[in-house]
């Protein structure tokens, strides 16, 4: 069984409020909850930098979670400083947009070191990426 440090739960519970299959294992929960986009702030600013894919939840009825250890894949986003978003699947590039072009129609934000997006209202996906260690 895996031991979970006093720091892991404290940083699950207080700075994230998503629940710790977000933190420290890619193991999906069974019952993800959906992110609380009202406490992750919508800033761009906030977005610079590299983030590494966590998981995945799909999208109604069973609500299908992936995660890097489930499906065998990577998944890398950088938000350039030059507005230019750069999506890398298994360390190759697959998609190049401009920030307005990447999150166009989707809830997103920033809290602490997870970048959350969801496309749920429209039948799409909620994912959470974490800042590399």
């Amino acid at each position: 069984m895996r031991r979970v440090s006093a720091v892991s739960v404290l940083v699950c519970t207080l700075v994230l409020g998503l629940g710790c299959s977000v933190v420290g294992t890619e193991e999906p929960s069974l019952t993800p909850e959906r992110v609380d986009f009202s406490r992750f702030t919508p800033d761009t600013t906030a977005l610079r930098g590299e983030w590494a894919w966590r998981r995945t939840v799909c999208c109604f009825g069973d609500r299908d979670v992936s995660t890097p250890s489930s499906t065998g894949e990577t998944e890398t986003v950088i938000f350039t400083a030059r507005d230019t978003v750069e999506v890398y699947r298994n360390g190759r590039l697959k998609r190049e947009a401009t920030y307005d072009e990447y999150l166009d129609g989707a809830q997103w934000g920033v809290r602490a070191d997870t970048f959350a997006i969801s496309r749920a209202y429209r039948d799409g996906a909620e994912s959470l990426y974490v800042r590399p260690d």
